[in-house]
C-alpha cells in the first residue's frame, strides 16, 4: 500500500503530524504519543484561564443578580407589640427616657382615668397614686407633666416618675410637653378667648389671635423648635415655632388632625390627620418633613393615632374605634332606640312633633366632605341630603340649614334645590332657626375676631350682629324677640333681637348647656355632663334662676365613655316627651411598632 494511505477493509496506520513542519510521516514504529510543543502548551494553558475567568464572571454576575434581586425584594413589615389589652380608652402614652418604659395613661371598664407605667415586653402595668389623671409628658430626667382633674377644673402638675407628691403649676384646659434638657415646660392654654404658646410658662411665645386652636405640641429633638396642631377656618395646619416666637406653617388643609410627634430618625413630623377631600376620608399616619415635603406612613383598618417615637424609631401607636350612639326615644314609646347610620351619626335638630331627626355624618363613611341626613325616629332608613355638615331643621321640616365648603347652605328635605345664603366674609361656628322659619340664628366671626350673634332673613340680605363679640350661640325664645347667649365671658344673657339692653340670667354655671326653652316659654332645657359618664336635663326658670332635675341620661355600659354625650348634642320636643342624644366610645389599645418608617 501506499505510505500514507490505508485501504478501507484494513485498520489505518497510526501517522504522526509534524506540527512544526506541516507535513505527514510515516509511523512504522509502535504507537506513542507526542509530547506537545511549546506553542500549544501556551495555547492550552491561556484556554483553561479564559475557562476560570468565565466561570469567575458567571459567578460574580450571580451574585450580582442576587444582591439586585434582594435588594428589590419588599422591606420587611413592621412588627405591632400589643401592650395594653384591658377594654377601654387610652387617654395618652409616652416613652419614658429609658425607651422601654412606657408610661400611658387609661379610663378601663369605665371607671376614671388613671396613669400607668409597663415594659414594652410585659402586658402587666403598674398605677401611680394620681386618681383622675391624664400623663402629657415625660421629661428625660424622668419627671412627669400631668393634669389632674377636680370636678370641672384641670390642674397641670409636674411629679417625679419615681414617686413623690404632684406640684400644681398652671389651671384650666392645656396641652404640655418638656424642653428636651428636661428643665422646663412649654404649654398651650386658654387665656380669656385664644389658645397661646408659653415658653416657659408664663411667658408668650405664640398667639395667633382669637377663633384659632392650638393643640398637640411637641418639642424638637434639639430643642430649637415646636411643633403644633392648628386649627383655622381653613381646616388644621401642621406648624412650627422657634424660641424666637417665629411661626412657619409646615402643611395646611387637613381636617381633624389627632396626635403629633417628632421623628428623631428621620426629622420629620408625624402626624395622624384625616385624608384629603376626595380621598376614602379615614384618619392616616402621614409625616411632613420640615422643607413640607409629605407622604403616608401607614394606612389600616380602624383608626392609627401617634403618641410617641423613641430614639431609635420605634414607634407608640394607639389604635382605636369610635362607634357613635344616636340614642333616641321616639313618639310614643317606653324604649330607647339607636338611630346612628354610618359610623359617626350626630343628632343636630328634631322635628317639633318627634318623627324625624337630622343628623350629620363625619366618620370615614361620609368621607372629607360630611354628609347631612334625615331619618325617622320609627327607624325607617336615613335619606342623604346633601354634603357638609348639619346645623338645624326648620321648624315646619321642610328645610335643613347646614354648612359645606359654599358657606352656609339651606338643603330642601323634599324636591327643590339646594340654596347658598349671603354670608360671605364670616368664619361659621354654630346655627339655629328662629320659630317663625323665616331668619336664622347663627353664631360667626370676621377673620381673627371672636364671635357673635347674627341674624339672617332667608329670603336674602345681609347678616345683622345683635350681640357683642365673645358671645356663644343658644336658644331662641318662643315668641322670636329674644336670644339666650353665654358671654362675653362665663355669664349668660338675654339679647333682645330687636337691639337694646341685654339682661344677664343668673343661676346658670359654666357647665351648663343651654338646650331650649319649653312650649310654654317660661322654663329652658338645661343639661351637664356628670362624671364618670352621663348626662343631667334640668328646667332651668330664668326669672328666678331656680333648677329642678328633669331626667338622667347614660348608656347602661360606661366602658370606653369619659362621657356619655357632649351635653349639646341633646335634642328636645317643645314638651320634653320625644327626646335624642348622642355618645361616642373610645376602644383603644396601645401599640410599640419596629420597623416602621
Amino acid at each position: 500500500p501506499t505510505p500514507g494511505r490505508s485501504p478501507p477493509h484494513l485498520l489505518p496506520n497510526i501517522s504522526r503530524i509534524d506540527e512544526t513542519r506541516n507535513r505527514h510521516i510515516p509511523d512504522n514504529s509502535a504507537p506513542a504519543v507526542a509530547e506537545p510543543s511549546a506553542p500549544i502548551q501556551a495555547i492550552r494553558v491561556r484556554r483553561r484561564e479564559t475557562l476560570l475567568w468565565g466561570v469567575a464572571f458567571l459567578l460574580l454576575a450571580g451574585i450580582a443578580i442576587g444582591f439586585v434581586s434582594l435588594s428589590r425584594r419588599a422591606p420587611e413589615p413592621p412588627v405591632y407589640h400589643q401592650v395594653t389589652f384591658r377594654r377601654g380608652t387610652i387617654r395618652r402614652a409616652r416613652f419614658a427616657p429609658d425607651g422601654k418604659t412606657i408610661v400611658y395613661s387609661a379610663s378601663f371598664e369605665g371607671r376614671g382615668s388613671q396613669i400607668y407605667w409597663a415594659r414594652s415586653e410585659n402586658p402587666e402595668a403598674t398605677s401611680l397614686p394620681f386618681p383622675n389623671a391624664v400623663i402629657h409628658a415625660v421629661s428625660s430626667t424622668g419627671e412627669l407633666a400631668i393634669g389632674i382633674r377636680r370636678g370641672s377644673t384641670i390642674t397641670l402638675a409636674e411629679v417625679a416618675l419615681a414617686g413623690g407628691a404632684p406640684r400644681e403649676i398652671l389651671e384650666g384646659p392645656f396641652d404640655a410637653d418638656w424642653a428636651p434638657d428636661g428643665e422646663s415646660l412649654t404649654v398651650i392654654h386658654k387665656v380669656g378667648d385664644r389658645d397661646r404658646i408659653d415658653f416657659p410658662v408664663g411667658k408668650v411665645l405664640y398667639d395667633p389671635g382669637p377663633g384659632v386652636g392650638l393643640h398637640d405640641m411637641r418639642f424638637s429633638p434639639q430643642g430649637d423648635l415646636i411643633a403644633f396642631a392648628e386649627d383655622g377656618p381653613n381646616g388644621t395646619m401642621i406648624c412650627i415655632v422657634d424660641r424666637n416666637g417665629k411661626h412657619r406653617v409646615i402643611s395646611s388643609g387637613w381636617g381633624d388632625a389627632f396626635g403629633l410627634a417628632w421623628n428623631p430618625v428621620s426629622g420629620e413630623i408625624w402626624f395622624t390627620a384625616r385624608e384629603s377631600q376626595g380621598s376614602s376620608g379615614g384618619l392616616v399616619l402621614h409625616a411632613v418633613s420640615l422643607s413640607g415635603k409629605h407622604r403616608v406612613v401607614a394606612r389600616a383598618p380602624g383608626i392609627l393615632l401617634i403618641e410617641d417615637i423613641a430614639r431609635d424609631g420605634r414607634v407608640l401607636l394607639k389604635q382605636a374605634q369610635w362607634p357613635t350612639s344616636m340614642i333616641c326615644l321616639p313618639p310614643g314609646s317606653s324604649k330607647e332606640v339607636d338611630l346612628a347610620w354610618f359610623d359617626f351619626s350626630g343628632g343636630v335638630g328634631l322635628s317639633d312633633d318627634g318623627k324625624s331627626i337630622l343628623f350629620s355624618e363625619g366618620g370615614i363613611a361620609a368621607g372629607a366632605k360630611g354628609g347631612v341626613y334625615l331619618r325617622g325616629t320609627d327607624g325607617s332608613p336615613a335619606v342623604h341630603l346633601g354634603d357638609g355638615y348639619a346645623l338645624g331643621l326648620s321648624p315646619d321640616g321642610k328645610f335643613a340649614l347646614a354648612r359645606d365648603s359654599r358657606g352656609l347652605v339651606l338643603l330642601p328635605v323634599g324636591a327643590g334645590q339646594s340654596r347658598v345664603l349671603n354670608t360671605e366674609g364670616l368664619e361659621f361656628h354654630s346655627a339655629g332657626w328662629f320659630p317663625d322659619g323665616k331668619r336664622i340664628l347663627f353664631s360667626a366671626a370676621q377673620h381673627g375676631r371672636p364671635p357673635r350673634l347674627y341674624v339672617q332673613e332667608i329670603e336674602g340680605g345681609t347678616p345683622r350682629p345683635i350681640t357683642p363679640e365673645g358671645v356663644e350661640i343658644g336658644p331662641v325664645s318662643p315668641d322670636g324677640n329674644s336670644v339666650m347667649g353665654r358671654g362675653p365671658g362665663p355669664a349668660v344673657f338675654l339679647y333682645p333681637v330687636s337691639g337694646g339692653a341685654s339682661r344677664a340670667v343668673p343661676g346658670v354655671e359654666p357647665d351648663d348647656q343651654l338646650i331650649r326653652w319649653d312650649a310654654e316659654g317660661r322654663k329652658v332645657f338645661l343639661a351637664r355632663m356628670e362624671r364618670p359618664a352621663g348626662l343631667s336635663i334640668y328646667r332651668f326658670d330664668p326669672a328666678s334662676g331656680r333648677r329642678e332635675l328633669w331626667k338622667k341620661l347614660a348608656p347602661a355600659d360606661l366602658t370606653g365613655l369619659d362621657r356619655s354625650s357632649d351635653a349639646d348634642s341633646v335634642l328636645l320636643t317643645p314638651d320634653g316627651k320625644v327626646y335624642s342624644y348622642t355618645y361616642m366610645r373610645d376602644l383603644s389599645y396601645l401599640f410599640v411598632v419596629e420597623g416602621l418608617k
